[in-house]
């Protein structure tokens, strides 16, 4: 009889094939249908949005008279994604395209740094709330597109027909573009080096909040796995996906609310001991997916309430300066409730100075737009394009 093999050791010796191109982050994945919120939370990476949240799509280019015909449906390590076929990827731009995704966005986007305000104003129980804006890159997919499609392909008619086509945003990278960010294009665009860290993530679920989840960030102490921070899954505010037709990849630019739990749960040494077992409980092992495992049963709190979902082992490498922070993380993740792994490469750009004016609880807020504005010339011109 074969020896039985637990969950979070379950895992192909030849997965890490399947990390030879992007593959869509976890909330992204369409899977089978479930009754439950709990279920349905779980598929889409618990992924919580404010009541008032704002999401946008369009494309944009480095020339508004594209001509006729060029925009394609093009696959990309078997992803479609929407490109022009009649200009250069390589190189500066010639125009401005990151001022007209500001023009583009400027309403909306005032309008939900003022929801930000109010929400961090009125506050949430046990939570401290903290904003952040950044940038992602990756590649939008769209899936399922109908073959006539573009039959009229001017980038507006493109828009049009785009926006009734199921999408996702993709963030894993390859590693060549990893090594490219890294080796030069960093330290000149944003600064030097600013620190390396190794640490683990441990994504727990809550039956009395089954919409949400805990996030325990921990990292290797004197040998021992030491718990550095609490959160709950953030809630977004305000989403604009941007399909750049004459680059490599696309741009998310999100802003959300952080929900830090840290301080709260040390008055709460209930549930503080609960979540602390998992932690205390983990066994760390290099040879599994996502770096941690747990004896048998142990991935559950003692009363039930609380169960492991995920976990990640990151490497994060960050550049900043006044205005920017620029983070690159290889991420080797498990999902113990699929039995699946997957090592993923992600790059984003987090708005620090704009994120400071919303933590000031600044009114005027017009200043950030030309703050965001210099920050999508750096990306437009150094980050979306793979060879570099």
């Amino acid at each position: 009889m074969a020896a039985y093999v637990p969950p979070h050791k379950r895992y192909s010796k030849d997965g890490d094939d399947n990390n030879n191109r992007p593959l869509p982050t976890q909330f992204q994945i369409n899977v089978g249908e479930s009754s439950t919120s709990k279920d349905r939370a779980r598929k889409r990476g618990f992924v919580l949005n404010m009541p008032n949240a704002v999401f946008m799509s369009f494309m944009e280019s480095d020339d508004d008279d594209i001509p006729a015909n060029s925009i394609r449906l093009v696959l990309v390590d078997g992803y479609t994604c929407l490109r022009s076929t009649s200009f250069s990827r390589r190189g500066f731009a010639k125009n401005t395209p990151w001022v007209s995704i500001t023009k583009r966005i400027q309403s909306e986007l005032l309008a939900s740094f003022a929801n930000v305000r109010s929400a961090m104003d009125l506050g949430e129980a046990g939570s401290a709330i903290k904003p952040t804006f950044v940038a992602r890159i990756g590649q939008i997919h769209l899936l399922d597109p109908p073959d006539n499609m573009l039959i009229s392909s001017s980038k507006l008619e493109a828009e049009t027909a785009a926006a009734h086509v199921k999408k996702q945003f993709c963030t894993n990278l390859p590693d060549s573009y990893m090594e490219a960010i890294l080796g030069g294009v960093a330290p000149k665009i944003v600064a030097d080096l600013h620190h390396s860290k190794e640490y683990y993530q441990v994504l727990v679920s809550d039956k009395r909040d089954p919409k949400s989840a805990i996030i325990i960030k921990c990292q290797i102490i004197c040998g021992e796995l030491k718990i550095q921070k609490i959160e709950k899954n953030p809630k977004r505010c305000f989403v604009a996906n941007v399909v750049c037709l004459d680059r490599d990849l696309d741009l998310r630019l999100r802003l959300a609310i952080k929900r830090d739990l840290t301080m709260a749960l040390k008055d709460d040494s209930k549930e503080l001991k609960s979540l602390k077992h998992f932690v205390d409980s983990a066994i760390l092992d290099g040879s599994v997916k996502g770096g941690l495992r747990w004896p048998l049963g142990k991935e559950h709190s003692s009363d039930g309430r609380y169960s492991v979902i995920k976990t990640f082992r990151c490497t994060v490498k960050t550049f900043k300066n006044s205005s920017l922070k620029l983070r690159l993380m290889n991420a080797d993740g498990f999902n113990l409730c699929t039995s699946n792994g997957k090592v993923e490469n992600e790059l984003v750009l987090d708005m620090k100075e704009i994120n400071e004016m919303l933590i000031d609880r600044m009114l005027d807020m017009e200043p950030a737009i030309e703050r965001l504005q210099e920050a999508l010339k750096l990306v437009w011109n150094h980050l979306l394009i793979f060879e570099l």
